[in-house]
């Protein structure tokens, strides 16, 4: 067992990322020798947004993030430093929602070996319900950039661990209203089983569930991948930007 007892936001399982080099030199009494270094197969980050616009005057979200491995691992560091209001602003749109702070809570921040959750409220500070087509983004700012935006590359790509995210959106809208577009369906496979993102909708008359995933099952890829990563990224990225369209029902708001 290969351990890096040099950080306070790792369990004793966890090598620190610049660790995770493929191979390490284990020195014995007799004999030296190479054993492969396996990285922590367990991170992961879930996402869980519940949109309520059942109350009009009170439009809300509650929101919640559970993380494992080195995704929680980046996240405590940055905790740390700037504290539990700042690293939910990296994920909040400020223009569509308000951080009730009072809400915020958090669990296993200290407890390295045990998944970190945190939740909180979000007042829909800018929804405005008067109007006939309500225009709204839901999903949180978790990918922002392509990391992949020459069209060809040289060296091969190295993720350093399994990566695993997934964003579930729940949205309930009162009688008058309906969902008029969502974001479409979409599966993006890389061969041989290395990797994917999909995304799927759930549409009924006054409720939509969306869920999103993004999986990447091997650590590095030679360059010959390069392509096939920067069009599932590409597809990714540009699915995470749309928006919800939400209708009003003239005939059932003027009843």
């Amino acid at each position: 067992m290969f351990l890096n007892a040099t950080s306070p936001y790792r369990p004793y399982q966890l090598l620190a990322e610049k660790d995770l080099n493929h191979m390490a030199l284990v020195i014995e009494k007799d004999r030296a020798r190479w054993e492969k270094v396996v990285a922590y197969k367990k991170s992961r980050q879930q996402l869980l947004l519940n949109y309520d616009f059942t109350n009009m005057n009170e439009p809300s979200c509650k929101f919640k993030l559970m993380e494992t491995g080195y995704y929680s691992v980046e996240s405590r560091k940055f905790i740390n430093k700037y504290g539990l209001e700042e690293f939910l602003k990296t994920m909040i749109d400020e223009s569509e929602v308000e951080l009730n702070k009072d809400s915020v809570e958090s669990r296993n921040l200290d407890v390295v070996n045990k998944p970190l959750e945190i939740t909180c409220n979000l007042p829909m500070t800018e929804m405005d319900f008067e109007s006939d087509m309500i225009y709204f983004e839901p999903f949180p700012s978790v990918f922002t950039d392509n990391p992949f935006i020459k069209e060809d590359r040289q060296y091969r790509i190295d993720f350093n661990y399994h990566r695993y995210q997934s964003i579930l959106i729940n949205i309930k809208l009162p009688e008058e209203f309906s969902i008029e577009e969502c974001p479409k369906s979409k599966v993006i496979k890389l061969s041989n089983g290395f990797g994917k993102y999909l995304i799927s909708n759930q549409k009924q008359s006054n409720s939509l569930q969306v869920r999103t995933l993004f999986e990447i099952k091997k650590t590095f890829f030679s360059k010959d991948y390069y392509r096939e990563l920067r069009e599932l990224f590409t597809h990714m990225l540009s699915s995470l930007k749309g928006q919800v369209v939400i209708k009003k029902n003239t005939t059932l708001s003027e009843k």
